[in-house]
């Protein structure tokens, strides 16, 4: 299912009154697995070479000339594979939303888990809602060490966003099992 089914998001846009752009990423043989070039992987969108973070920053002033939406009430919201390009264009179009919603996604890392060696934080981020739950089966919630890259666990990527956004105090959720 695509992002519109999962998310309903259409449906309450209509009802709250905002408005809700799905890109489509490139799929394989028959349109199936539609996947996202998140800068480190996946699929025919990597092996091609496409740039998607720079196709939904080029879709920004084309949405713009249809619709003026401020830079301040602009969101990104990825899932999984989506989730990883949605840390991808933050970390490079910083500047472009308000804040950016990732769910069962990993970043980009190079070293062991224990201390992953993430690129360096941009400047000026947006906010981040991270949502990861702990038994995901694809995206390990503490993470996976590879022969050449590292998908860091969610508490480094929480914290790696923390300190990009300046947070110096540190909250846990008093839901069972929240970081």
């Amino acid at each position: 299912a695509g992002m519109e089914e999962v998310t309903r998001l259409s449906t309450i846009a209509d009802r709250e009154g905002f408005v809700v752009v799905y890109p489509d990423g490139v799929g394989g043989p028959h349109g199936l697995g539609r996947l996202w070039n998140s800068g480190d992987c996946c699929g025919p969108p990597y092996w091609l070479g496409i740039d998607d973070g720079a196709m939904i920053a080029a879709l920004l002033p084309a949405i713009a000339e249809r619709l003026p939406i401020a830079t301040q009430r602009r969101y990104l919201v990825g899932y999984s594979n989506g989730g990883a390009l949605a840390f991808d264009v933050v970390s490079r179009f910083t500047r472009h939303f308000a804040a950016a919603a990732v769910y069962a996604a990993s970043m980009p890392a190079r070293g062991p888990l224990i201390g992953p060696q993430l690129a360096p934080p941009p400047d000026a981020p947006p906010s981040m809602l991270l949502i990861h739950a702990r038994d995901d089966p694809r995206v390990p919630f503490y993470g996976r060490e590879g022969l050449t890259k590292t998908a860091p666990g969610q508490r480094h990527i929480a914290e790696y966003w923390a300190a990009a956004n300046g947070c110096r105090e540190r909250r846990t959720l008093a839901t069972e099992g929240a970081v």
